[in-house]
C-alpha cells in the first residue's frame, strides 16, 4: 500500500496505540514496525494469531511478559567470546525465566498457534536463569560473593587488605 493511503487509514496512530499497550519495550518496537502484507494467507494466519491473543485476554489467560528486554546484543557479544557484565546477566535471567514460565503458561491454555510460536523456548534454560539469579545481584550491579568459592576468598582478602590498610 501506498504510504499516503496508510496515512489516510490513521494506520501510523493505530500502531502506535498498540504499542503503547505492549507490555515490552521490544514489543512496542515491533508493533510499531507493523505493517499491511498483501498476501491473503499471510493476513489469515495473523488474523488468527490475533484472535487467540485477544481470547486470551478476554479470558485473563495472558502470560505475564513484565521484564523480558532484548538481550539479542549480550547474547551475539557473547557468541563472539565477548564479556558480559553483571547487568546484561540479569537481564538474560530475566527474560530467560519470563519467557519459559510464558511458554509454560501458554501450554495450559487452548491457543494453539501462539503456544506453537513459543515452542522454541527450550524449558531447560530455567536451570540457566536460576543460577544467573544465585551468581548476580538482584539489581544487576556486581556478582555476588557467593558467586564461586574464588570470588568469595578474593573479596574477603581485599576487605582484609583495606582493613589492615586503614588500620
Amino acid at each position: 500500500m501506498e504510504a499516503e493511503a496508510l496515512r489516510a487509514l490513521e494506520l501510523p496512530a493505530i500502531l502506535e496505540r498498540l504499542a503503547a499497550r505492549a507490555a515490552t519495550d521490544l514489543g512496542a518496537g515491533r508493533a510499531r514496525a507493523l505493517a499491511p502484507s498483501p498476501d491473503e494467507d499471510e493476513v489469515r494466519a495473523r488474523q488468527a494469531l490475533t484472535a487467540e491473543a485477544v481470547a486470551l485476554l478476554d479470558a485473563a489467560e495472558e502470560p505475564a511478559l513484565g521484564g523480558i528486554t532484548d538481550i539479542g546484543p549480550a547474547a551475539e557479544r557473547a557468541g563472539r567470546d565477548g564479556v558480559l557484565g553483571p547487568a546484561d546477566l540479569r537481564a538474560i535471567a530475566r527474560t530467560v525465566s519470563v519467557a519459559v514460565e510464558a511458554r509454560a503458561a501458554l501450554g495450559r491454555t487452548s491457543a494453539t498457534l501462539l503456544t506453537a510460536l513459543a515452542e522454541p523456548i527450550d524449558p531447560g534454560l530455567a536451570a540457566l536463569a536460576a543460577e544467573l539469579d544465585r551468581c548476580v545481584e538482584e539489581d544487576g550491579s556486581d556478582l555476588r560473593d557467593t558467586a564461586s568459592p574464588l570470588l568469595r576468598r578474593l573479596r574477603a582478602e581485599l576487605r582484609n587488605g583495606g582493613a589492615r590498610v586503614r588500620d
